[in-house]
């Protein structure tokens, strides 16, 4: 598993995102997958919660879990796998649950924490 942070241009700025890879060029956001999932449940304010389980900072996610962060990693995968399958790429709002770096000349990949 590879994990890595990257900074991402949005219209609202520039951000330091938390990722998984996926595969080669392919980055998945831990946070954006577990929002999507709590807009799936309809969890009332499902960008709070996310920012709770799955804080967009490695350091953050570090602190939560401790030594059960990668199962954590793993369990976030094997989530965006089924909301792929499903066809569920992005958050209601539009955020995209995983971007290819060949795609998106944009995205820089940052320090670890």
């Amino acid at each position: 598993m590879k994990v890595c942070t990257y900074l991402r241009q949005t219209s609202l700025g520039r951000f330091k995102r938390l990722g998984l890879f996926f595969n080669e060029t392919t980055i998945i956001d831990v946070n954006l997958v577990w929002k999507k999932q709590y807009e799936i449940n309809s969890i009332y304010n499902s960008f709070e919660k996310a920012l709770d389980i799955a804080p967009p900072s490695l350091s953050k996610n570090l602190e939560n879990y401790q030594e059960s962060t990668i199962e954590f990693f793993q369990e976030t995968i094997e989530l965006y796998k089924e909301l792929a399958a499903q066809g569920i790429l992005k958050t209601d709002d539009g955020g995209e649950l995983s971007f290819d770096l060949k795609d998106d000349k944009e995205v820089k990949l940052g320090c670890p924490i």
